[in-house]
């Protein structure tokens, strides 16, 4: 069972804090101890005496395809914003699965000769998955060939 800070409970924290040792050294007398040199005292302070707290999490995964002909690509590379894990690639089924903290994110998806797309709000709860499957347009590539004129009086 996840304990909840509330903002009472962090006031009972800070107000006894001279009762919790940091670090498992003894409590100093007053609150003149509340903070270390790096600010971090009074926060691992609350942590240990609520325990820690992990992030719930839940699954991005989808399959991404080739707009016009519906093929799966493979070697699409897939990054989230805010940037929590690498950029990963899709398999050679163009599937990918991610495990992301619940929340809101960005979703890119790259690859060479297709147009990136990117998904702007991406919703991850807690425990379950988020089906998100894209099609990538392919790049037209314009080709510009030199065209030469050749008149009655030879190459001017």
């Amino acid at each position: 069972m996840s304990r909840r800070l509330l903002p009472w409970s962090i006031l009972i924290v800070l107000l006894f804090s001279s009762v919790l040792p940091v670090h498992g050294q003894p409590a100093a007398e007053g609150p003149a101890l509340l903070y270390s040199a790096n600010g971090t005292a009074v926060m691992e302070r609350i942590i240990e005496w609520f325990g820690g707290c992990s992030a719930e999490t839940g699954q991005l995964q989808g399959q991404v395809v080739d707009e016009q002909q519906g093929t799966p690509l493979s070697d699409v590379e897939l990054t989230v914003e805010p940037q929590l894990l690498p950029a990963q690639l899709t398999d050679s089924s163009g599937r990918y699965t991610m495990t992301l903290p619940a929340g809101y994110y960005a979703l890119t998806a790259a690859r060479p000769g297709y147009i990136t797309a990117t998904v702007p709000t991406v919703l991850v709860l807690p425990g379950q998955s988020t089906v998100l499957d894209l099609a990538l347009r392919r790049q037209e590539v314009l080709l510009y060939l030199p065209l030469l004129w050749v008149g009655e009086g030879g190459v001017p």
